[in-house]
Order: C-alpha cells, then structure tokens, then sequence
C-alpha cells in the first residue's frame, strides 16, 4: 500500500503512534502541517481492519492505495495479505482522494490473524521503508469511562473482550541469557565421587556472570519474574577414575525452553584443581562464555488471556449495571508458599464464568491485573464448578473445583488442600442490584431487506439464548423466531435473520442506508422501543441533530445526537430528514443530557460486505421529501420489537 501526499517527493507518510509500537519511516522525516493515527484495530475470524485518521496539510493532499501491502505477525514472521481499502481509492488510477484543511477516515482489511498473534509489523516495503510500523501491540486496553449500552438489561463491557497472548518465541541461547538473572541447580551430587563436579558446575555459573546461583531446596527463594532465572541440570557417567557422556541442559522455567550441551571428551575424577583435564574444563569446553549483564528487554513473556478490567473498572462497572449473586471480588484468606493471597473477580462472559486476577501473585512480574485466573465448568450440581486453573507459570490445571456459597467460595486443588475466599465486593451495605446476565431482556432492530435481514446491536443479541421478532408489518401480537447470521463486537453491531416458517416477507423496504458521514447540525430522529414496561410496545419517536461527528471519548466510528434514547432504543435505527439510515442507536451518555450516540452507518455496510450472500439493498427511497409525520407512518412497519429469551 501507498499513501500519496502531494506535497512529499517519496510518496511516503510520517503517522504519530502511541501505545501501538515503534514507527519506522526513513525514508520522510517531516512532521508539519499533517498527521495520521491509527484509531483502532479490529479482529475478526473473518479479518483484521486497521482503522485511520488522517488530518490533511493546509495546503493540500491527496490519499490513494495499491496492493503491495502487507502485516505479518512480529514473532512468526507469517505474513497476511491486503484484501481491501475502504473510503480510499486504489492508485495509480486519477480519481485520488484530494482534500485541504480536513481529516480523513479510512481503513484497511487484511486476512484475519491468529487468537495467538500479539504483536504485528504493519509492512509497506521493508527496503525503502514508508508506511512501516514494527511491533504494534495488540493487547486490549480500555480506560474507565461514562457511557452504558442502552439495552434493557443484561449489557456487557468491552473489557470482557478475552486477549489470547502468545509466549515469547524461542530465542537463541545467547538472547536468553542476556534475559535472566540468576541460574538454579536442580540436581544434586548422589555420591561424594559427584561432588567435584557440581563445585565445578557452581564456580562455572558464578564465572559466566549470574547474580545468584543456588540448589533448589527447601531454601529456594522464587523470583519476582519466572522468566528471569534458569535452571541447570548436568548428567554425566561415573566410575571412580572420569567423569564421560557429560552433558549440561539450561531451562527458562517460566516458557519451558531447553537449551542442551554436551561433550564427548572424558574428564578426570578427582579435585577441581586436578593439572589434568577435569570438569570445569569440560564446561567451559561446551560453552565458554559469559552471559553478559542483564537486560530485561530480553526477558521472555509468559502466554497468558488479558481482558482490561481492573478493580477500580469492576466497581464501577457493577455499582452502574449490577451483578448477579457470585459474580463480585473476592479475596483469598490464606497465604502460604503453594498459594498466594490472590484478589480475584468472578466475572460472567458470555455464559461462562471467569475468575480475573486483580492482585497477590507471589511472581508479580509474571501477572497483569485483568488476566484470566481460571475458567469455571458448570457441573450437575448448583454452585458447583471445575475449574481449568492457571498456575504461577501460566500452564493449565483441571483439578481444582469451587463450591460457591453466600458471600465466599472454597478451593479445592489437586492436593485436596482447600483454600477460603471471602467476598469483598459488592459487600451486604453496598446496595447493589442483581442482575442475571441470562435474563429476559429487549432490544429494537430494523428491517434491511424483504426476505428476513435486519439490524441490531451486538450486545442486544450477544449471549442469546434466543431471538424473537415482533411487530412484523404491524402486528404486536405474532412473534417470529430468528438467529444471528453475522455479528461485529468491536463496533457493536449484529445482523439476524428470521427464521420461522411462517414467515413470508418483510415487504418493500422504503428507506436506503447512506454510506456518507452526516454533518454536524444536521436535523435527525430515531424510531425504537425503550423501557416497554412501562411506556408499551408503540414505537417512540424522539429528534435531535448531530452534535458531533465522533462518539464517547472522541470514537470516529460513531455520531454524538441530541435525540435522547433510553434502554430498549439499542439497535434502532438513526434517520436523517430524508428518512435515509444514517446510524445504529448503541449508547448514551449516563452523566449528561441529550448525549446520545450512534454507530455510523458506514460500519454496517462494511459488516454486510462480509456476509457469504449479502442481502440485496434498497437503492431508492420511497419516503424522501415527506413530511416527518408520513415518514414515521411508513418507516415504523419496519422498525421492530428484538426480544432476548423471552
């Protein structure tokens, strides 16, 4: 890919990027007049989208691409292709984007990644350079904020998105030395005959330049990071007169790495200052040098699953939407050697409940608070799970159960050593609400064509375990069984399908969905069925205008509107004054007026792109230039009632 500015020789573009990786660009070094960041990126099993903003010099640029581009995966190096460019044209053709003075959103698709991939090098051309970012961390972040999902119950959070992160690869040996601080012997001399080896063995690791060698024992002291210490084992035959087969492994306890070394030479028994050739000499032979100091840029990474919760998010989060009677933060009321006095959450995702690190670990360099602890398994007893827990080393355990009783849960591990964890929050003064994650609920959604397609929310339908659609032409009283077909939970948006033999046909859809941004100012209404306990099942018209172009914390994939929403409005539709869709209802503001938000219409036609048959779309309006009551008469036929298993 190539981004054009006309105002540069080298075609090439400087991007500011924080937090995402290191920017290489040699060959342009200018940084006036214009910028470009990436906003965000997306992860599909369908594709990876990396979204872009562009702000345009004052005087002057003009935007295109070409398919030359790639990213591929920072540690494997396995590459993934461009499938397509959206809101830019492809070059060299002369019908370049040419703008002044204005900012540019666009994205880029590219074949979808791995769950394992957690770096990525986004690759224009690795001679010359140009649109190259190295390292771009996919790890998900998300910072405390304002604004709920307006479904009427049951909303998620994106901090329940789940991060599957890779362990470092497999370095040379030289790389992993220069990672790790300290060497521990595992094993021991059997007979005194042994002994002049492992002193041999001791005086070589301290000579090498580690700052602690010890045996492991009873004594053993675990380091603050597993990744930073190896462990040294040496075998070797024996007779009273040499030492042969001798051979030395290093492992890095925390990945499970080995590295082997052995030699075919016979050392003499007997003394470590022994004239003849002995021991000592014969490690060094395998491997003669030292490690070099320690920089913790080496130090390997454990695999682990990251969400961005936090305890202070969780609170929040809990203290505005509720929790349901396990779910909460509890703390461990033990600590020994075998255990850490862990704080852990007990979260629901999507039907499963996950135990989430928050604190305790004995090897805090190893843990993130918000990483996956332990995935519990219903069992055929209430309140009863087997848990798949994650050890201090990140490897898996699937014997440890929990028993959930009022206000705590016991551990029980493979060593039938039983572990209490008291409930800390929500407390019995904190007030809080239940709120079942698999209760009924309701949502709005729009007809996009005859045969069945329409439009909601991601959250509205996520976890569902099932859809009715009611309102159908008009009659409240006939409900219709649908399924999902196509979901996008970056962007929050779900399409489902009626599926239900009685049905026939949604009929002619009067409106068509704009792929243009609206302005700021412009006059729009929204359709949808909030709060039906006690405002009914007729469908609710507010009105507003776009306030802003970008969404909650400055997010371009949505429209800030004064039309005010409620829950049960997520998933309705978004019109301008020509009855044109323009945007998906999501959000509001919980601590301002008239702040509601809309994704953008765009991002749905991308979701629809990507469907195996895409439904076939209406190109002409029927209602534009009607007055807004005749549009209304027309439009709520198709705007319909999303009911969640009820």
């Amino acid at each position: 890919m190539t981004i054009k500015v006309k105002i540069i020789s080298t075609l090439c573009l400087f991007f500011t990027l924080t937090n995402f990786g290191q920017v290489i660009n040699p060959s342009f070094n200018s940084r006036e007049n214009y910028y470009c960041n990436i906003v965000k990126i997306e992860r599909t099993s369908y594709n990876t989208t990396i979204y872009f903003k562009f702000a345009a010099p004052v005087n002057g640029g003009w935007v295109c691409a070409n398919g030359d581009f790639f990213i591929r995966d920072t540690y494997s190096k396995t590459k993934y292709k461009l499938i397509k460019a959206n809101n830019i044209p492809i070059c060299p053709e002369n019908h370049n984007i040419s703008f002044e003075d204005k900012s540019l959103e666009f994205n880029i698709v590219f074949e979808a990644l791995p769950n394992s991939t957690s770096k990525i090098d986004i690759i224009e051309d690795e001679i010359k350079g140009g649109f190259n970012f190295f390292g771009v961390n996919l790890t998900t972040t998300s910072s405390n904020n304002s604004s709920s999902n307006i479904q009427s119950s049951n909303s998620n959070n994106e901090c329940d998105n789940i991060n599957s992160i890779s362990k470092t690869n497999k370095p040379d040996f030289k790389t992993m030395l220069a990672g790790v601080k300290y060497a521990v012997i595992v094993n021991r001399a059997k007979i005194n005959g042994h002994v002049p080896a492992f002193n041999a063995l001791v005086e070589f690791l301290q000579g090498m330049g580690f700052e602690g060698v010890e045996y492991l024992g009873e004594n053993y002291d675990q380091p603050r990071n597993l990744c930073e210490e190896v462990w040294v084992e040496i075998h070797f035959g024996y007779d009273l007169e040499k030492f042969y087969n001798i051979s030395m492994t290093f492992t890095n306890m925390g990945t499970d790495y080995s590295w082997e070394f052995s030699t075919s030479k016979i050392a003499r028994a007997g003394l470590y200052n022994d004239p003849k050739y002995n021991f000592g000499q014969a490690l060094r032979d395998m491997y003669g040098y030292t490690k070099g100091t320690y920089n913790s840029y080496y130090t390997m990474q454990l695999a682990k699953k990251q969400t961005c919760w936090t305890e202070t998010k969780l609170k929040s989060f809990i203290q505005s939407k509720g929790c349901d009677k396990i779910e909460g933060i509890y703390e461990n009321t033990g600590n020994s050697d075998k255990m850490a006095k862990y704080k852990i959450a007990v979260r629901k995702i999507n039907g499963t409940y996950y135990l989430i690190y928050l604190s305790g670990a004995h090897n805090t360099g190893n843990w993130t608070e918000g990483e996956i602890k332990a995935t519990l398994e219903p069992t055929a007893t209430p309140l009863f799970y087997k848990a798949k827990w994650v050890m201090a080393d990140k490897s898996e355990n699937s014997n440890y159960y929990l028993t959930f009783e009022q206000g705590l849960f016991n551990l029980l591990s493979d060593d039938n050593e039983k572990q209490l964890y008291i409930k800390m929050f929500p407390s019995s003064t904190d007030n809080i609400a239940n709120s079942p994650s698999e209760g009924a609920s309701s949502g709005t959604g729009y007809a996009i064509s005859s045969n069945g397609y329409i439009v909601t929310n991601h959250h509205v339908t996520n976890g569902a375990t099932s859809i009715k659609i009611r309102g159908v032409n008009g009659d409240f009283s006939k409900t219709y069984i649908a399924k999902v077909v196509i979901e996008d939970k970056n962007n929050d948006l779900s399409i489902i399908k009626i599926d239900d033999p009685s049905f026939t046909s949604l009929g002619t859809i009067p409106f068509i969905i704009a792929n243009r941004a609206s302005d700021v100012g412009s006059s729009v209404f929204v359709l949808g069925y909030p709060l039906r306990a006690t405002m009914g099942d007729e469908v609710k018209l507010t009105n507003g205008i776009i306030s802003s172009k970008s969404g909650f914390k400055g997010d371009v994939t949505s429209y800030q509107i004064t039309a005010p929403v409620q829950p049960g409005n997520s998933g309705g539709p978004l019109f301008d004054d020509k009855g044109n869709i323009i945007g998906i209802i999501n959000a509001k503001h919980v601590g301002a007026e008239n702040a509601s938000y809309a994704i953008k219409a765009s991002y749905l036609m991308n979701l629809i792109d990507l469907m195996p048959t895409p439904p076939k779309l209406q190109t002409i309006s029927t209602v534009a230039g009607k007055p807004l009551t005749e549009q209304v008469k027309i439009l709520k036929k198709f705007t319909y009632i999303i009911e969640i298993n009820q």
